[in-house]
């Protein structure tokens, strides 16, 4: 395995460190983590992807991780000693779309394999549909590790990278037949509800309990808060009440209410189920933090083996929670001698191969990679 970290985030050096990758006899696959700040576009990289000899994938983050080290701008290339047929799936908000069909076209040749790396546009409408496709198409018995790229200013632009090129709405993933476990954790608790979604379209919340969702949530937000609430600040306490959506034998899935529409609804990461129930949820540094922990002795218990690479996938909401103590958080999950690459995605994809795969919000995802 061979890690180049470029912290200049320039066009220029990524084909550099490409070609470095390209020119290793050892390194057979690349995933790159790159920052959404880089300024990336197809017209830019789109001509060095589509060229590039070895098999690619990778996304656009607002914020990159190497080791303890946090990165607004640069680019990370991990190169691996295994090769990959990278996967794509277009169209990750055409509403029409059957996903279950194209996926299976997509895998059929290939053998399962042990662990299933994802990259996928986040502010795509339809990633949770995506996801739960995916999941009927190749089942338990993997490891499934994976985050929505894309942008803070939640303007959705190509941000997911692969031998194509740089893809918007969409979906490119890796399998690799590399033993891995997992941790998934978050820490948020419910303060309210449940409350019935009467009415929701995709990922826009619009009721509960047959009420304008956007007024039971800052009835909720205000009865809890002891700070004033007004219309200029309201959107700054997205960050620290999130709705959290019932989980068989889990911690409720959680869903990051991203900003309001001209009509007055609930945008959110991911999609909320017409018909479902949701709770408001809320949480402090210290629980957050210690969520952390909690994922990566629980990746820890499950690795058969000493790990050669530790992949973290750790929600930008929860850094903007934290803000100065995320450092904390990034401490915390650091294991001896075993390197960290990984992003602040915009939701994040995962199971430990035991449970069913989900799309999550605010959550951190900690995964062992052995062998590589």
């Amino acid at each position: 395995m061979r890690i180049e970290v470029d912290p200049s985030g320039s066009v220029e050096t990524f084909h550099k460190l490409l070609e470095i990758m390209d020119n290793d006899s050892e390194v057979k696959g690349v995933i790159v983590f790159a920052c959404d700040a880089n300024g990336f576009t197809p017209t830019l990289l789109d001509p060095i992807l589509t060229q590039f000899s070895l098999p690619l994938v990778g996304g656009t983050y607002p914020v990159i991780l190497h080791d303890r080290d946090q990165f607004k701008t640069g680019t990370i290339v991990v190169g691996l000693p295994y090769s990959f047929k990278p996967h794509i799936l277009r169209g990750l908000s055409d509403f029409d779309m059957d996903y279950v069909n194209p996926l299976i076209s997509s895998f059929e040749s290939d053998e399962i394999p042990s662990t299933l790396l994802l990259f996928v546009d986040g502010l795509s409408k339809r990633v949770a549909s995506f996801v739960h496709s995916l999941f009927e198409v190749l089942g338990l018995g993997l490891t499934y590790v994976g985050g929505g790229a894309g942008s803070l200013d939640f303007q959705q632009k190509p941000c997911v990278l692969c031998n194509d090129g740089l893809l918007e709405d969409a979906a490119v993933m890796a399998g690799i037949n590399v033993p891995s476990s997992i941790g998934v954790k978050h820490g948020w608790t419910p303060i309210c509800g449940p409350f019935k979604v009467t009415e929701s379209d995709h990922n826009v919340l619009k009721s509960l309990d047959w009420k304008p969702a956007l007024e039971v949530y800052r009835e909720a937000i205000c009865d809890h808060s002891t700070e004033i609430i007004s219309d200029t600040n309201f959107n700054t306490f997205f960050k620290a009440y999130p709705f959290g959506m019932a989980s068989l034998f889990a911690e409720p899935i959680v869903r990051d209410p991203a900003f309001v529409d001209e009509e007055g609804n609930l945008v959110c990461v991911g999609e909320i189920p017409e018909g479902s129930f949701v709770e408001i949820l809320h949480g402090a540094p210290d629980t957050i933090i210690e969520a952390a922990r909690q994922a990566n002795e629980k990746s820890k218990e499950q690795s058969s083996k000493e790990p050669s690479l530790s992949i973290l996938i750790d929600c930008v909401s929860r850094y903007l929670f934290l803000e100065e103590q995320y450092q904390q958080e990034l401490d915390i999950v650091q294991n001896d001698k075993v390197p960290l690459v990984g992003a602040l995605s915009l939701g994040e994809i995962a199971n430990n191969g035991e449970e069913y795969l989900e799309f999550h919000n605010k959550t951190v995802v900690v995964a062992l990679l052995e062998n590589v």
